[in-house]
């Protein structure tokens, strides 16, 4: 495990930036904000586990149990910036609504002038 870290630091990090930066950018910066996508984080929790829990137990021997850890560490980096980018968006202040301006009413078109029509020829 210390040997994935030693050489894998620099991704590591990269993806700890990217978490960062996606935290920040879809970070909302009302106080009430609602987020609506709970079932995302509890399969994400799953796939995290199942995959610590095959790297610990080594189920996948090899290059492939050398992939598994690449991948477990780089995404738990990319979760980890994800909420440190939030609250740093969080801290930043809210700007100040714009008064609103009043919209003029739309003027209103006169209304054509009636012109008379010709009286039709009377038959002869």
């Amino acid at each position: 495990m210390l040997y994935v870290l030693t050489l894998g630091w620099p991704w590591f990090a990269a993806a700890g930036a990217l978490g960062l930066c996606v935290g920040f950018a879809t970070a909302t910066s009302r106080r009430n904000g609602q987020f609506s996508g709970g079932w995302v984080i509890v399969l994400a929790l799953v796939a995290l586990v199942g995959a610590g829990v095959t790297a610990y137990l080594g189920i996948a021997p090899g290059q492939q149990g050398l992939l598994l850890e690449v991948g477990l560490f780089a995404a738990l980096a990319y979760f980890f910036g994800l909420p440190v980018g939030g609250g740093v968006r969080g801290l930043l202040p809210v700007p100040a609504p714009s008064p609103a301006k009043p919209k003029p009413a739309p003027a209103r078109k006169a209304a054509p002038a009636a012109t008379p029509q010709p009286a039709a020829p009377a038959p002869a």
